[in-house]
This record gives structure tokens, sequence and C-alpha cells, in this order.
């Protein structure tokens, strides 16, 4: 719809994507944890487990989880990390073998598109996206947000080196640090 009527951009294909489907395969990746567990978070333990770490709250689950309040409230504070580590610790091979295969999904999903030059027309704010695109397909590429520009109350920190563009306003010049993107 935003290119219909537009010669001055590229090709483009539609993905379904959320920020949850890239998260949860990128855990596959060890040393990639951080990332997941750096944004903000309030809720409660067993939406944390769902959510953040992928994984339903079956009896299994729940039962290795018994020394846990699954209603407790959380943040990523230093409390909250303190019973995340644990939690994580206790259930560590359940996180892995989902997310190993929801890696194994996504990427037979994305398989038309790795290995091919590739812009990514994100409708977020943060490059979550492309940065699990690019760490999960081990392809570059360049985040194209709707706008980026300096002009907004909100700034956000882009994730490691990410290249990011304007995709239908790029007033920003090319910095890695801090700048907004907006959908």
């Amino acid at each position: 719809i935003v290119t219909q009527n537009r010669d001055d951009v590229p090709k483009s294909e539609y993905i379904l994507a959320s920020r949850r489907s890239f998260n949860i395969p990128i855990l596959a990746n060890n040393e990639l944890w951080n990332f997941v567990l750096s944004s903000n978070f309030h809720g409660t333990l067993k939406e944390f487990i769902t959510q953040r770490l992928g994984l339903e709250i079956n009896e299994t689950i729940k039962d290795k989880l018994k020394d846990f309040d699954l209603y407790e409230k959380i943040q990523l504070d230093a409390n909250g990390l303190m019973t995340i580590n644990q939690v994580i610790n206790t259930i560590r091979t359940d996180i892995l073998k989902n997310a190993d295969k929801e890696k194994e999904y996504l990427l037979n999903y994305l398989s038309p598109f790795i290995g091919k030059r590739l812009g990514l027309v994100d409708l977020g704010h943060t490059g979550t996206i492309p940065y699990c695109y690019r760490e999960l397909t081990k392809n570059d590429l360049i985040a194209y947000n709707i706008l980026s520009t300096r002009q907004s109350s909100d700034i956000y920190q882009i994730p490691y080196n990410l290249k990011v563009r304007g995709y239908l306003l790029d007033s920003l010049p090319f910095v890695i640090g801090k700048y907004s993107l907006h959908s």
C-alpha cells in the first residue's frame, strides 16, 4: 500500500514477523540471551516464562518450578534478574529445546530470503527484528524503519551496530548511537 504509487523504491515482499517470533529462536544462541533479557519487562513470572522464554506452563514445567511463585510480579532489576536466573537454570534444557525447534521453523520460513541482499522494513522502533534476523541467518542487512529523524522525544539505542535507514523519510545521517525511529 505504501509503495503502490511509487517507482523509486525496491521490490518488496511481506513477511509475517513479531518480536516474539524472533526472540525465542535467538535463545538457541547462548551468547545472545542478554539481548532478549535486556528490554524492560513488568509482569508475572509466568508471563515472563511464556512471553520471553517461549515456554508453555504445562504440568512438567509447573512441577520443575514448584519452588517459585509463578504469579510473583517481576521486573528486570537486580532482584528480578536473580529470580529469573534461578528459573532459567531450572528449566534451561526445556527453553533450549523449544528455542531450537522455533529457530528451525523460523529459518525454514525465512529460507527464500537468506543469502540475498536485503533491506528489512520494520514498523517497530528499536531494531529488534532486523537485529535478530541478522544474528539468526548470519546475513547482513539494512534495517529500514518507516521514518528516521531526530525530532522525537523518544530516543532509542539501536542494537549492536545495526545499519538503520528511514524508508519513506531518512533525515538521519548514519551513525551508531542514539536516535529516533518512528512507525
